[in-house]
């Protein structure tokens, strides 16, 4: 029985501890698409739905529970490069959130004009990304689902037949708690009080007669 307790709190103490910031940056583009006739993999035409209830909010829209945006894209020029190889950028977008225990249900959502999904966010000894991906096609939608390990800073390419994902994540050094600086406050000009001169030492003081 005690070992169960003390199992018990070692993985709520783990996965407390593993919770840190992270700047994830996540840049999803399409490949042409090909005619039907030259697709030869099967996709079903009802791809069925992800599970949108677990969402904690939309992170492009700013109202995920949890998530940060962060307006600068270091990935800014690739997508440009992207665009004019003649591929079509899907969505592009950097934040931060707090990564706890892998198994957390802490899902978030992502939707553009052509893509939909929920992307999750998990941290063991490695951070693992999963997503979840309605990807909408000229002739019909594709379900896609993807998972990758990442490792350190790296630029993390994930790989698929109709679209692929450039993903960094890297970790928040948060600075040191400080005492917060005071506002200076300009002392304000008044005018100089009277002051009553000093007593003149040179004249001679009267002395007591002793007789």
């Amino acid at each position: 029985m005690k070992m169960i307790i003390w199992l018990a709190i070692f993985c709520v103490f783990s996965t407390t501890a593993a919770a840190r910031w992270y700047t994830i940056e996540l840049l999803a583009f399409a490949y042409p698409e090909q005619p039907a006739a030259e697709d030869v993999e099967y996709w079903p035409t009802e791809p069925g739905e992800p599970d949108w209830d677990s969402a904690a909010g939309d992170i492009l829209s700013a109202q995920a529970r949890g998530v940060r945006l962060v307006k600068y894209k270091r990935l800014a020029k690739v997508a440009d490069t992207l665009r004019n190889q003649g591929l079509t950028i899907l969505a592009h977008t950097r934040w931060q959130q707090q990564v706890a225990g892998r198994r957390h249900d802490r899902w978030h959502q992502i939707a553009t004009d052509n893509l939909r999904g929920l992307v999750h966010m998990g941290r063991r000894r490695f951070l693992h990304f999963t997503a979840d991906w309605l990807l909408q096609g000229t002739q019909q939608t594709y379900r896609i689902a993807m998972q990758r390990r990442l490792q350190g800073n790296d630029l993390h390419y994930l790989d698929h037949p109709k679209m692929g994902i450039l993903l960094r994540a890297e970790p928040v050094y948060t600075k040191p708690k400080s005492v917060p600086e005071r506002p200076v406050n300009k002392p304000e000009l008044t005018q100089p009080k009277a002051t009553t001169p000093p007593p003149d030492n040179s004249r001679p003081r009267a002395t007591p007669d002793p007789s």
